[in-house]
């Protein structure tokens, strides 16, 4: 391969993960808010101000209330109902499915892209393009997989008690430069 390409994929791979990290950055004043971002059956991670954290799917959500169903290990399913006065934090995390799925579609093309700059045009060698359609093939489910891992790292903060203070760490990169930049707020 070569070095331009694996530069490229190199570069690609490390900002990938960044797009994520900076939707993390938004985060609206108001409990209100809220009910835009969620609807019942998303995710959610809640923490109390005491500092309890719960992660369960949304039942109910209003500019008031937020009522989510949750269960822990040998306990019956529960649910909490948390108003703007006994929240701290409010997290959403996105679904799985989408980013496996792009993903998925993602090492596909990729998979396709290989077999014709291995092979050349369809037709043109066969017994080349049966050995790199084998190759080729992993894209698939290593597209899906990253897929799937760039939508674990998304996590949407849906709203955060004013006056707490927070750190947002980021890798930054850029034509032969290398940082992190973090975000203090308070």
């Amino acid at each position: 391969m070569p070095p331009t390409a694996r530069a490229l994929i190199l570069m690609l791979a490390l900002m990938w993960p960044v797009a994520g990290v900076a939707q993390t950055r938004a985060t609206p004043a108001t409990f209100g808010n809220i009910e835009r971002t969620l609807k019942p059956g998303h995710t959610v991670v809640v923490e109390n101000v005491g500092g309890e954290q719960v992660k369960g799917e949304v039942i109910t959500v209003s500019g008031t209330e937020l009522t989510v169903e949750f269960s822990r290990s040998f306990e019956p399913v529960s649910r909490l109902t948390y108003t703007p006065a006994n929240t701290r934090l409010v997290v959403h995390r996105d679904s799985l499915l989408n980013g496996t799925l792009i993903g998925l579609g993602a090492g596909a093309a990729s998979a396709v892209g290989f077999v014709r700059w291995q092979c050349g045009p369809p037709g043109f060698d066969k017994e080349c393009s049966a050995i790199a359609t084998l190759v080729g093939v992993a894209f698939v489910p290593a597209g899906a997989g990253l897929g799937a891992l760039v939508d674990f790292l998304v996590r949407k903060t849906v709203f955060r008690q004013p006056g707490d203070m927070t750190v947002d760490v980021a890798p930054m990169v850029s034509h032969g430069r290398r940082g992190v930049n973090v975000t203090l707020r308070f």
